[in-house]
């Protein structure tokens, strides 16, 4: 162990075979609350995913262009328009002298701390379980406040008790484009952010220095010490002239009414309001919103089979306690459960998604309820092949 480290020596009871079995009892019944939640979880994404298509659909055959030059006739409607970001308002902190044109500013701050990491070891010793905990101490930049009074070894890692700065952002509270008002919502959607790398010097008395992109509060920038703070700035929606980067181009699709930008609303009670960096056409931001649609789809399937896998699992855990303690016998039959989890898991998934695409993709759903059997057609064939062969 390196100088101040701390090792942590515990033992804990080794469970008996009863108990094991006892446990795994005990844990089928949660299995099945978790087996069961995945078969809700695939239901309502695939509904989701329906209705985000339905819907998307719907208000592409809504959209219209915006006529700049004769805004009136398309109040109500839903439009999309290119243009560029506007504020009347410079966002800055007077603190250090900055001030910049954009959207959001972001003010970060991170203070030079202790960071405890650790490492455990377990070693069976028969009827119990030594536990060796290896607790090793970094310092490192953080942006939030280490409690060292919770290290296993306080002593040589002290933090402070505070960070003296606060972090914060900004938010301008008018943004154009186009001379239309900007919804909060798609306020909100101006999320990408540009580094302040250029500082102004620090105001006169301050104990800061500039580093690089950093105002650093510290006795040597160049080695940093426990305590030392350094702040740095992002903006997002630059919205004027600046040396961060040019003034930036949004496209919006959204409902145009009294010189504003509002959510549209469509059926179902549900609203359409997308805003996109860059000049994009209605098709190319209907396009994308469909790809986080599908991109979200395949991320909660995955989920939900996750989910029933493990669900599977614990309730099958009995059984694999049973004949664990078996030499060669009882890894083969865990291994042979694990694979009929595994194909289980993957096609009740399956099943599960083409039930819910029948009333709407019925060939699609068709195929999906094909491939979810091949496995068991697969198991069935070679069965039958090693039965012949006998």
């Amino acid at each position: 162990m390196g100088s101040g480290d701390a090792h942590k020596v515990t033992y804990r009871h080794k469970p008996g075979f009863l108990e094991r079995v006892g446990q795994s009892c005990t844990g089928s019944l949660v299995g099945l609350v978790v087996f069961l939640a995945s078969f809700c979880l695939l239901y309502y994404n695939e509904g989701l995913s329906v209705e985000t298509m339905e819907i998307l659909d719907e208000a592409l055959n809504e959209v219209i262009p915006l006529d700049l030059d004769a805004k009136s006739l398309s109040n109500g409607r839903l439009v999309h328009v290119s243009g560029l970001l506007h504020t009347n308002k410079v966002l800055g902190d007077p603190s250090y002298g900055v001030a910049v044109p954009c959207v959001k500013l972001h003010r970060k701050v991170e203070m030079y701390q202790w960071v405890e990491h650790s490492t455990l070891k377990e070693i069976d010793e028969g009827d119990e379980i030594r536990q060796e905990t290896t607790y090793t101490y970094n310092t490192e930049w953080s942006s939030t406040l280490v409690k060292s009074r919770d290290f296993a070894e306080e002593f040589l890692h002290q933090n402070p008790k505070e960070i003296p700065y606060e972090g914060w952002t900004q938010v301008a509270d008018e943004v154009f484009v186009e001379g239309v008002k900007l919804s909060t919502d798609l306020i909100g959607k101006i999320s990408w952010t540009h580094p302040i790398v250029v500082l102004p010097p620090p105001r006169a008395g301050s104990n800061a220095v500039v580093r690089d992109k950093y105002y650093y509060h510290g006795p040597h920038p160049g080695e940093p010490e426990v305590g030392d703070v350094r702040i740095f700035y992002e903006c997002s929606g630059i919205s004027g002239s600046t040396r961060v980067a040019a003034q930036e181009r949004v496209s919006i699709i959204a409902m145009f009414r009294d010189g504003q930008f509002h959510s549209f609303p469509l059926r179902k009670g549900r609203a359409v309001e997308f805003l996109y960096r860059g000049s994009k056409s209605i098709q190319e931001m209907f396009d994308a919103e469909q790809a986080l649609n599908t991109a979200r789809t395949w991320l909660l399937r995955l989920v939900g089979f996750l989910l029933m896998f493990l669900g599977l699992n614990i309730m099958t855990r009995i059984i694999v306690t049973l004949v664990d303690w078996i030499p060669i016998v009882g890894s083969v039959i865990t291994f042979s459960v694990t694979l009929f989890n595994l194909t289980l898991a993957a096609s009740l998934s399956l099943l599960t998604i083409a039930l819910c695409w029948m009333w709407h993709r019925p060939l699609f759903a068709t195929s999906i309820f094909g491939v979810s059997l091949l496995p068991w057609f697969f198991s069935a064939g070679r069965a039958k092949s090693a039965h012949h062969r006998r």
